[in-house]
């Protein structure tokens, strides 16, 4: 849950700078191109923003996060760039102690622990 947390932190960033963008840059200079992406932006925007909002309370306990920090990361989610900050200072650390190198289980075993008859040989 924790991946899928990170993941949709990044996008739930990139969302809002995307909104951000058509606000300030596409609207007064493209008032229709502006309203045609208005809703669809803004609705991935809110999606990814409630899922957010979702996962930092359930992971709250399972990450035995602080109040001050559950606070700081649902705060991340109201600043343009700060879920990005959240994701390098408490979420990147984490994933990357505990997950998966390219996608399959790590294990800290030397050659020497693997039985003779389990090696591979070349």
């Amino acid at each position: 849950m924790l991946k899928s947390f990170k993941i949709i932190a990044i996008l739930e960033g990139i969302s809002y700078l995307v909104l951000f963008a058509n606000m300030l840059f596409i609207k007064p200079s493209n008032i229709d191109l502006y309203k045609s992406l208005l809703y669809p932006v803004g609705m991935t925007h809110g999606i990814l923003f409630i899922g957010y909002v979702l996962l930092t309370v359930l992971l709250k306990n399972s990450q035995e996060w602080s109040y001050k920090t559950t606070f700081i990361i649902l705060g991340a989610s109201l600043l343009p760039f700060a879920t990005f900050y959240v994701e390098k200072k408490y979420l990147r650390n984490k994933i990357d102690k505990s997950s998966a190198i390219n996608g399959l289980p790590h294990f800290d075993l030397e050659i020497s622990e693997i039985p003779t008859e389990k090696r591979i040989s070349k």
